[in-house]
């Protein structure tokens, strides 16, 4: 069940990183028209949507735990990779009200950090099947 919806929020993500590539490529005004620091914020952010997919299609990926606590870790870190794609758009969306000014961009990043980190401790030194 995990593995799908991992991978379900990667597809998700990549629509979404697509469709904020296409928003900035027809911005009105023009990306190189703006100030520069919204360009790097919707760029970032656009980035950062990317980022978050790709680490829920390795967390698809990866062996799962299989009981204790680190079963309990790997599903607290799936979690919060599940949920941190979302964020990272809706501080994109967000971007142009004021660029420097998201209060959901760096829980979205301590998402994606925490959940890879608890996914990797939880797989640290676990055999596999």
């Amino acid at each position: 069940m995990s593995r799908k919806l991992h991978l379900l929020v990667f597809a998700a993500a990549l629509l979404a990183f697509l469709g904020t590539g296409q928003y900035m490529d027809y911005h009105a005004p023009a990306m190189p028209d703006l100030p520069p620091d919204q360009r790097v914020a919707l760029r970032s952010r656009h980035i950062y949507i990317l980022m978050t997919g790709l680490i829920n299609l390795a967390a698809a990926l990866a062996t799962p735990a299989v009981s204790g606590w680190r079963l309990r870790a790997s599903m607290l870190g799936s979690a919060l990779l599940l949920i941190a794609p979302a964020m990272m758009f809706l501080s994109f969306a967000g971007a142009d009200a004021g660029p420097l000014e998201s209060p959901i961009l760096l829980p979205g990043v301590i998402a994606a950090l925490a959940g890879t980190v608890l996914l990797a401790i939880a797989r640290w030194g676990a055999s596999t099947p």
